[in-house]
């Protein structure tokens, strides 16, 4: 109150203002068709960030079912730095599509998104089973499982 003003001290090291999102990410699952009803997987590039950095990577998987909109089945998770994830404890269903989307997360918060063309389960999961019989007398000649 009386005006008098502390000693002097020397300037902070700045303050880094970031105001652009990072670079999109783009996403690939492990192709158009899987039998597991148990596993899926997704990769995708790294994002790029000059000013803040990425600080993390963070994925969901929605599945469509026909003719409704996506519903959520894994809600967003944390992959820190990793350009991939693998979930191995999932309940899928046969003749569903399911999605990855990524979100890269800059040192401002700021985020990109990139999401996955889908992976469908495949309705048979069970290799068909080949017999051949001798055409004369009906004799098995090969089974394949």
């Amino acid at each position: 109150r009386a005006g008098l003003w502390s000693a002097w001290s020397p300037a902070s090291d700045g303050i880094l203002v970031d105001m652009t999102p990072p670079s999109p990410v783009t996403v690939s699952d492990d192709g158009v068709t899987t039998t597991s009803l148990t596993t899926l997987h997704a990769a995708w590039t790294a994002a790029r960030d000059p000013e803040s950095g990425i600080i993390k990577y963070e994925y969901q998987i929605t599945e469509t079912l026909p003719r409704v909109y996506q519903k959520l089945r894994v809600g967003w998770g944390s992959v820190g730095l990793a350009t991939d994830v693998t979930r191995t404890d999932l309940s899928l269903k046969k003749s569903r599509t399911y999605y990855f989307t990524i979100r890269a997360i800059n040192g401002a918060g700021l985020v990109s998104w990139g999401a996955s063309n889908g992976i469908r389960v495949m309705a048979d999961t069970i290799p068909p089973v080949v017999r051949i019989a001798y055409p004369t007398n009906g004799t098995l000649l090969g089974a394949a499982n």
